[in-house]
């Protein structure tokens, strides 16, 4: 109820009007960096005929983000009845969505740097 009561109605009603970019993004993030695991991992992935799981991660982030959008879209519809369930779920959602990309910047990163080394 802070935040509403900081962002107004102006505020909130702009959150409201501009939401559809808050589910490009998770889209765009999670098809680039799975993307980039396969490139990185291709011949790996094409020896052993196996994906890794750590593919998933982006994908499964950007689905979260989308169930995190949701919940704060039906929040805002009626703000009065906070709902503690939907907050708390909130929470859990998107602290494990910022938990597996934390976990697949990491392994782009290790992974960019062994490709790099092997170069030189």
């Amino acid at each position: 109820m802070a935040v509403l009561r900081q962002w107004g109605e102006a505020g909130v009603t702009g959150y409201r009007e501009h939401l559809w970019l808050d589910y490009l993004f998770p889209a765009a993030y999670a098809i680039f960096f799975a993307s980039l695991i396969a490139w990185m991992d291709g011949k790996r992935t094409i020896s052993t005929g196996k994906i890794p799981i750590i593919f998933s991660f982006p994908l499964v982030a950007g689905l979260l983000d989308w169930l995190e959008n949701t919940i704060h879209l039906q929040l805002l519809q009626n703000p009065t009845a906070i709902n503690a369930v939907l907050i708390f779920s909130a929470f859990v959602i998107s602290s494990t969505k910022w938990l597996l990309l934390f976990v697949t910047v990491i392994y782009i990163l290790i992974r960019f740097l062994k490709l790099i080394m092997r170069e030189t």
